[in-house]
């Protein structure tokens, strides 16, 4: 698995692969604070998984072969 690691979901495409489920583990999950847009909630997801570490976050930082998974409305 470590050569993908890394590899972006575009290039994973471009070789005509597809991202597999087993290839993740579940690292972390919380309930969504309310934000105003999806672009504010990704860019407060970004610094608190790469800047401002919560205490109860124990992964690496994120990176470009990282799921984050939103759920909204149930």
């Amino acid at each position: 698995m470590r050569p993908l690691r890394f590899v972006s979901y575009e290039a994973l495409q471009r070789s005509g692969d597809q991202p597999q489920i087993n290839h993740y583990e579940l690292v972390y999950v919380a309930p969504l604070l309310p934000y105003w847009d999806q672009n504010t909630l990704l860019d407060e997801i970004y610094e608190k998984f790469n800047i401002a570490h919560s205490a109860d976050f124990h992964g690496h930082s994120l990176s470009v072969s990282d799921i984050v998974a939103i759920r909204s409305n149930g």
